[in-house]
């Protein structure tokens, strides 16, 4: 298997030429990453979107990763109190929305749900390795 290493201190991360992820509608996705030398604060393994200062609920960020040690998942659903694995070992998240439903999945084991989750509604194209709009 192949695997990239990103550090967005450093500015790495790959784009998709257009917005991957779905505006409205069921979705799922999946993603295997291993967490090495994390941030202490917060850092993507991908995200699509664009967050506005006031949080205005007319934009919608999504990104996969971790704030403070817990999972995120998106403007939506930034607190899951679902710790972030740091044992340098890789993991497969899954995040799935039906309807307004949204379902956390680590190493295929449910690990929360959000009744309020949303899908991302305009803003950058999908980041792997750091989150849109110049933000970690």
């Amino acid at each position: 298997m192949a695997a990239y290493q990103f550090d967005s201190s450093k500015g790495t991360y790959l784009q998709s030429s257009s917005a991957v992820i779905p505006e409205s509608g069921d979705l799922t996705i999946s993603v295997m990453a291993k967490l090495e030398n994390a941030s202490p604060t917060y850092g993507e393994i991908l995200s699509q979107g664009k967050s506005v200062p006031d949080n205005s609920t007319a934009t919608v960020g999504f990104y996969l990763g971790y704030d403070r040690g817990y999972v995120r998942v998106g403007d939506s659903w930034q607190n899951t109190s679902v710790a972030f694995p740091s044992d340098s070992n890789w993991h497969t998240y899954q995040v799935v929305k039906t309807v307004s439903t949204g379902l956390l999945y680590i190493d295929g084991i449910l690990k929360a749900t959000n009744n309020n989750f949303k899908n991302p509604n305009i803003g950058s194209n999908l980041r792997v390795g750091a989150q849109f709009e110049g933000y970690g």
